[in-house]
């Protein structure tokens, strides 16, 4: 049986200090002064407020009240009101009274209900006794007590809203379980299943003793492994290779761009296209000038050349052709003077 504490306030045996130890009420003569103790025990917490009410049988003779000091607070447990011979004087006849007690825990609390009783004076005389806070006419103990009920009582009492019933709302609800939480969302067994699957599958492929488990793709297809300390998802090799490209090298340019020769600008070595220098030897290259001099000014060739000398002082002739090879070797072919 689940069990539910709740505070309940509850008036124990009156005792007092002076007459009328038997009875659970006040009884003065009209025109006595007399003070009332009330002695708080068990108290859940700090307290808020405290009042005392005196009422008739029509009306509300006197209110006591920390609120505006007319009850006192003597220490944590034990608070005093006084009613004066002037209270009394005014007054005579009977009543009841109770004592409400707040605190931020249990909210307002009442007492029973008690009865007080002031006689008629023939006198009217005034009483003249003492009252300090060693003497209390009265003492009340108030004492918080513990009751324990079935949660079946307390849901029994509880009240509807919306249409249902709290006890059966209570009833249907899922009991916490430590460890664990609850959401929105059903996790059914066909989806935990799933999920215990794709654990298994990613357990065969990582390496779970590794504390930082980047994966690196092999050659082999689908194939993945744990990272290996020291490298990164990119083979080494990989690495240079991407490190030789410059910044933003070819971003614009498609390959048919980049091997198309009418993009291409600048000069370029004889000596960089292969087989060129020796394919130009074997051809004739045509040069004329005016003088012998000038022929031999030139140089040696750098492939076979063919020279027409205008006034050739060499053969005192006009219009000579000399031959002329890389190797140095030069001769004369003919003369031609058409003057």
């Amino acid at each position: 049986m689940k069990k539910l504490l709740i505070l309940c306030f509850w008036a124990l045996a009156l005792t007092t200090q002076a007459q009328n130890s038997t009875l659970n009420r006040i009884a003065e003569k009209q025109g006595t002064s007399f003070s009332v103790g009330l002695v708080i025990r068990n108290l859940p917490d700090s307290l808020r407020l405290l009042e005392a009410e005196f009422r008739t049988s029509t009306s509300r003779l006197k209110k006591f009240s920390t609120a505006d000091g007319s009850i006192q607070r003597v220490s944590d447990t034990l608070y005093v009101f006084k009613f004066s011979n002037q209270d009394t004087r005014t007054y005579y006849g009977r009543g009841t009274w109770q004592v409400e007690i707040q605190t931020a825990l249990t909210g307002a609390r009442k007492t029973d209900v008690f009865n007080y009783e002031i006689y008629a004076s023939i006198t009217g005389a005034a009483s003249t006794a003492p009252v300090n806070n060693s003497g209390y006419t009265y003492l009340f103990p108030l004492t918080f007590t513990t009751v324990s009920v079935s949660m079946g009582e307390v849901i029994a009492n509880l009240p509807i809203i919306n249409g249902e019933s709290i006890a059966n709302a209570l009833f249907t609800k899922v009991d916490k379980v430590a460890g664990y939480s609850l959401s929105q969302n059903n996790y059914s067994n066909a989806a935990k299943a799933i999920v215990d699957a794709v654990t298994g599958n990613l357990a065969t492929k990582l390496n779970i003793t590794d504390t930082v488990p980047l994966l690196r793709k092999t050659t082999a297809a689908g194939v993945y492994v744990a990272k290996v300390a020291g490298q990164s998802l990119l083979l080494d090799a990989e690495r240079t290779k991407l490190a030789g490209i410059a910044t933003g090298a070819t971003a614009n340019s498609t390959d048919s761009q980049l091997r198309d020769r009418s993009t291409h600008t600048g000069a370029q070595a004889i000596s960089t296209v292969t087989g060129l220098q020796t394919a130009l030897n074997v051809k004739v290259a045509f040069v004329q000038v005016n003088t012998y001099a000038d022929m031999l000014a030139l140089g040696t060739p750098s492939v076979l050349t063919e020279i027409t000398v205008l006034t050739d002082s060499n053969k005192s002739l006009n219009n000579t052709i000399y031959k002329w090879w890389p190797s140095g070797k030069r001769i004369w072919i003919a003369a031609v003077d058409d003057n």
